[in-house]
């Protein structure tokens, strides 16, 4: 066993450091876990399940009013952006709708899944 001595000055900034870098990983864990939870949604399924039409989307995205992420083809948009367009009125929907989408998105996303394989 090898037995290292070193200075209480420099172990105190050793022991600092270590602590911001671990401080650093938690607020990290904590952000990837709030991103995690604010799941994203396809156009379909937020026209679909908030009454939202097509073209009404289609028109916020092109005037820029919209954060969307296209991805082969489809559009998606996170759940905290359709907040933020019932917030500012952008679209009409009932809070009702919302809520069901939010609490079971992830559902509605396994199911649009399943459909597109039966086909």
């Amino acid at each position: 066993m090898e037995v290292i001595t070193v200075d209480s000055k420099v172990y105190k900034e050793l022991s600092s450091k270590i602590n911001a870098i671990a401080k650093f990983v938690v607020s990290l864990e904590k952000k990837i876990e709030e991103d995690s939870a604010d799941g994203w949604v396809d156009n379909y399924e937020l026209s679909t399940f908030l009454n939202v039409n097509e073209k009404t989307l289609q028109r916020l995205r092109v005037d820029g009013l919209v954060n969307f992420s296209k991805i082969r083809g489809r559009i998606f948009y996170r759940m905290s952006e359709i907040e933020r367009m019932m917030r500012d009125k952008l679209i009409k929907c009932s809070e009702e709708h919302f809520n069901d989408l939010k609490n079971n998105y992830q559902f509605y996303v396994e199911k649009r899944g399943n459909i597109k394989t039966d086909k």
